[in-house]
């Protein structure tokens, strides 16, 4: 990256910013005419008697001269207001464009900086430096050309105009600026160097705060919650020093600017207004004068705030160029084929000491296809061996050759052909899919563009970024033979399959919600679904586990707003019925309104009484999910307001959050009892009858008995055309694997599994169990068929499950490279070559050693 922020700012935006110095120039001309306009209406107009006068060889009188004058002085107002408009959006345009492209590059450098020094730096302070330390750059960068040059420019007109009125004046203007421009510059150079302590400050902070989140358990095991919260108070004290050091310094500065700049109009009134009352000047030009110095004033102070700002925002951008632009970038390299290639390790170190699990002088042959396992611990350099093999770790000295190639990483090359796991994998935050084609993505997105995809390739060639968006299609079919997203998806139900995660996958399938008009072939099959369900629903034992939808009855498992209406919004995220208007003018139409708020408020008062009972530290409010914690104080205010002046006084708001509260009552999840009363029950059976006539739902709204396909619920109750009962959740086998079982009996089940891989695994997989995390993560190294496969300390159990796994891979697999590590002293994983490592050394080598028990994957 450029050292300093004006060469940055210059390199990527010269053209942006020569357009501004151009704009800059046309308005000094406009500037000077409207100071000359007002001296000639006061004496050409209002101190004169010369008339008519001819101008351009038209002759005005006092008063069209006065009007003429004033309506040239109004257009000059609009034009050079003008001017400035489009230098201000041309500014901020210019800026946003260095903020994305520095953004950019700090991120891109982050994720190519070597590993080694990547480790160095806590993710908080790279968040810290791309979010906020380089945010005043982009405001600043339109402005640092255009500044000086704007400002600079009106200072020199300003400055002319009066020395043209009076040389002596002139000298008075300015006799006070060299003052500033020595000592301001001084005392910016130490606000420069706390600037610079503050920005170390707050990345350490950042990485505290990092820290403690990450190890939140170890905290509250450790009860070193005072420890940290000291740790922290020292920081916060260190930046408010810092900080205080910097406003002193600063208002100081802003004082001596405030001081100088009000002493010099005692000049321009005193010396100035001796020369009027000698007759040396005339009034005009003492009112021109001190008109010009009223607007000298302000270029000036936007100039010495423009220093400060430029040292402070300097301070950063060095700053972040020292942390992530001193070093240039890898250049890349062509990539390098693994398959049928042998992988030699010659008298190789790691840059990691051997206290650290390092190794030390390794040498290591790999033949094409064969299988390999390295034993040892962790902290003996096995992980350590097996991270150099994949190319994530660059040795120290030492040789590694592929085939011919040979050098200290080529390995770093074929990383498309080279897949690791290990015990604790990072899921990214996504699908299942992408989760699994995260190993297969292309160099750039493929598909239909975005619809303002000329202007995104503009802008990313401005600011040097891509104009791909994630929302393309980047699995690269062609690596694995494929043609289509379709293939692709059999691919990865195969795998996860394989893995042991289909019915995983099949039970997030089942809850998906589906937008018929994007997956109509999901919509068809699950039709389909549905009449097989139906048909087998005697074999499959449902009746006492789903509720139908029933038309004339009272669902118990559905939600009042569900049973009032008879439906549900076609997409979750639609705005609930309490806020249609339509809906609640349907529901005073059906003469139930009344009795919906009487149901929020029996719910609001026994809520109230529950939580009283159960103390604020109970769970219970979140197993209901009916109100927020927040809410809670808001409802028991409802109730006391009910009970002081009845139900009937309400405010409008009040019975909203009333109706709200009831739509939401589900009897057999919320087991409140309120809903429960036969007699109530047929109220609201009769409103449901009444609705369907009186509520005309928009698009966006389906009801349960529509005969096709309901957009709003998932795809396990289409399919089973009801909803699995609340209460029998803990029946085995469960519905979803009686529905998988029925269905994979007929063939059908296909179509889940597909909706199962758009479902999202939260951040960092955190829906996902450990062992779950593990083999996705296996799933996404085996997907792409890689040429090297290495398994650190995961499938080496010996057991059944584990046995079958490692059959699967080799058989997935039948010509690749597998590596196994573990610690197993005893390993039962059947292997061409098998290696110990030990203190950093390889001790020991063997071939073709039998498993200790059990059998084993077939011998290759």
């Amino acid at each position: 990256m450029e050292r300093t922020l004006f060469q940055f700012v210059w390199t990527h935006s010269w053209r942006s910013q020569t357009v501004i110095v151009l704009a800059s120039a046309v308005s000094f001309p406009l500037i000077l005419a409207a100071l000359y306009i007002p001296k000639l209406i006061v004496n050409d107009t209002l101190r004169s008697n010369d008339f008519p006068k001819d101008v351009f060889g038209f002759e005005f009188e006092q008063v069209q001269y006065l009007v003429a004058l004033c309506l040239v002085l109004l257009l000059l107002i609009f034009l050079n207001n003008g001017v400035k408009y489009f230098i201000n959006i041309t500014k901020g345009l210019t800026g946003e464009r260095i903020l994305r492209r520095i953004r950019y590059t700090i991120y891109q450098r982050v994720i190519r900086m070597p590993l080694t020094q990547l480790r160095q730096r806590s993710p908080g302070e790279v968040v810290q430096v791309i979010a906020a330390e380089v945010e005043p750059v982009g405001g600043f960068a339109g402005e640092i050309v255009a500044t000086p040059v704007y400002q600079g420019g009106q200072l020199i007109v300003y400055l002319g105009f009066i020395v043209a009125q009076d040389a002596v004046l002139g000298l008075a203007a300015i006799i006070l600026f060299p003052v500033q421009a020595y000592v301001i510059p001084k005392i910016q150079r130490i606000v420069v160097h706390l600037v610079q302590d503050r920005i170390r400050n707050v990345r350490a902070m950042t990485t505290e705060v990092t820290e403690s989140v990450t190890g939140i358990e170890e905290m509250r095991l450790a009860a070193a919650a005072p420890w940290h919260l000291a740790r922290i108070s020292e920081r916060l004290y260190v930046n408010f020093r810092i900080r205080y050091r910097i406003f002193l310094l600063k208002y100081a500065i802003k004082f001596a600017n405030n001081v100088i700049n009000n002493i010099t109009p005692f000049f321009f009134y005193s010396f100035g207004g001796f020369l009027v009352i000698e007759g040396r000047m005339d009034l005009g030009a003492l009112v021109a004068i001190l008109a010009a110095y009223k607007d000298i004033a302000s270029p000036w102070r936007v100039l010495l705030n423009f220093y400060q700002t430029f040292a402070d925002i300097s301070a950063r951008y060095e700053a972040v160029v020292d942390s992530y632009g001193s070093e240039p970038l890898p250049e890349e390299e062509e990539p390098l084929s693994l398959a049928g290639k042998k992988i030699r390790l010659e008298r190789v170190s790691s840059a990691l000491p051997v206290s650290s699990g390092g190794v030390r002088e390794v040498s290591l042959t790999l033949n094409p296809g064969q299988t390999t396992l390295v034993i040892g611990e962790e902290e003996d350099g096995r992980s350590e061996l097996l991270r150099i093999l994949s190319g994530l770790s660059t040795p120290a000295s030492g040789l590694i050759a592929v085939g011919d190639e040979e050098g200290r990483n080529p390995i770093q090359r074929a990383a498309h052909e080279v897949s690791l796991v290990t015990r604790n994998p990072h899921i990214m935050n996504g699908s299942l899919r992408e989760n699994v084609a995260y190993g297969m993505l292309a160099e750039h997105g493929a598909g239909d563009p975005p619809p303002d995809w000329d202007r995104r390739q503009r802008e990313a060639q401005l600011t040097g970024a891509t104009a791909d968006t994630p929302e393309m299609d980047w699995v690269d079919y062609a690596r694995l033979g494929l043609e289509s997203a379709e293939e692709f998806d059999a691919r990865a139900v195969e795998i996860l399959e394989l893995v042991g995660l289909q019915q995983e996958l099949f039970a997030r399938g089942l809850s998906i919600v589906i937008d018929p008009a994007r997956e109509p072939g999901l919509v068809a099959a699950a039709l389909k679904a549905r009449e097989t369900v139906r048909l087998a629903g005697e074999e499959m034992e449902l009746e006492n586990f789903v509720e139908p939808w029933l038309a004339d009855a009272y669902l118990e498992n559905a939600s009042l707003a569900e049973n009032l209406f008879f439906g549900v919004p076609d997409s979750p995220k639609a705005d609930p019925l309490v806020e249609d208007p339509l809906a609640l003018k349907a529901l005073a139409r059906a003469q139930i309104a009344g009795e919906v708020v009487q149901i929020g408020l029996e719910a609001a008062e026994t809520l109230q009484t529950l939580l009283g009972s159960l103390g604020p530290e109970s769970m219970l409010l979140d197993q209901l999910g009916l109100i927020e914690p927040g809410e809670r104080e808001e409802y028991d205010a409802i109730v006391l307001r009910a009970r002081r002046r009845g139900l009937r006084w309400l405010g409008r708001a009040d019975r909203m959050q009333l109706v709200r509260l009831a739509l939401q009552l589900t009897p057999m999840r919320h087991r409140l009892g309120i809903l429960d009363d036969p007699q109530r029950r047929e109220r609201l059976l009769a409103a449901r009858k009444a609705l369907r006539h009186l509520y005309a739902p928009p698009s966006g709204f389906t009801r349960f008995d529509a005969g096709g396909y309901v957009p709003g619920l998932p795809l396990i109750e289409n399919i089973l055309d009801g909803r699995p009962r609340m209460d029998r959740r803990d029946v085995h086998p469960s519905i979803e694997q009686r529905l998988e079982r029925t269905m994979m009996e007929n063939h059908i089940e296909d179509f889940v599994l597909r909706a199962g891989l758009r479902t999202d695994v939260g951040y960092a997989g955190n829906s996902l169990s450990t062992s779950q995390r593990r083999r996705l993560a296996l799933a996404r190294a085996l997907v792409s068929r890689p040429s090297l496969l290495i398994l650190d300390g995961v499938v080496d159990d010996d057991d059944a499950e584990q046995r079958r796994l490692r059959q699967a891979i080799r058989a997935d697999l039948p010509e690749a490279t597998i590596v196994y590590g573990t610690s197993n002293t005893e390993p039962a994983i059947r292997a061409d070559q098998v290696v110990r490592v030990i203190g950093g050394r390889l001790v020991a080598a063997e071939t073709d050693e039998p498993p200790r028990s059990g059998p084993e994957e077939t011998e290759q």
